[in-house]
């Protein structure tokens, strides 16, 4: 078992967009039409049963974790996403990375902890339940610091 689970925060880029790199894979999440424009997969006036039972069928088989309940796995973390303050959009997902939309007068870390420990909570729960030591390491927003310095947060 590892020591710790490393998760990457890329440096501020795109002015909104919060970009997180797991070490384990996610599941897969794609936008339910007719849900179309620049909002990306998900966001709060998205239908959450209606995508949880697309993310469910889409996922079956596919996703390297067995999910009991799976339909209302995904509605619950949908719902808990979208109501982070802050968080304005899922924008987009890879295998390994999740791409948000995030507020301008919002903290980046305290989104980036908050969505950190709902997906683990969701998708991967025993690393919550058997304690291991979850760190968010990245250029994180910090005045004080080194620019060029990499900072490490604890989740």
């Amino acid at each position: 078992m590892q020591t710790h689970l490393q998760i990457q925060l890329d440096p501020p880029g795109e002015e909104g967009l919060l970009k997180l790199h797991f070490p384990v894979e996610l599941p897969i999440l794609v936008s339910v039409p007719p849900y179309w424009g620049d909002y990306g997969i998900a966001d709060r006036s998205t239908p959450v049963i209606r995508w949880a039972n697309k993310q469910a069928r889409i996922n079956v088989g596919r996703f390297s974790q067995e999910i009991p309940s799976i339909a209302h796995t995904f509605a619950e973390f949908l719902t808990t996403l979208v109501t982070i303050p802050g968080l304005e959009a899922l924008q987009a997902a890879s295998r390994y990375s999740l791409t948000l939309r995030v507020g301008r007068c919002f903290d980046r870390l305290e989104i980036a902890h908050q969505v950190v420990r709902l997906l683990l909570h969701a998708f991967y729960p025993i690393y919550i339940a058997d304690g291991t030591p979850i760190v968010l390491e990245g250029k994180l927003e910090n005045p004080t610091a080194n620019p060029a310095e990499t900072q490490r947060s604890t989740v």
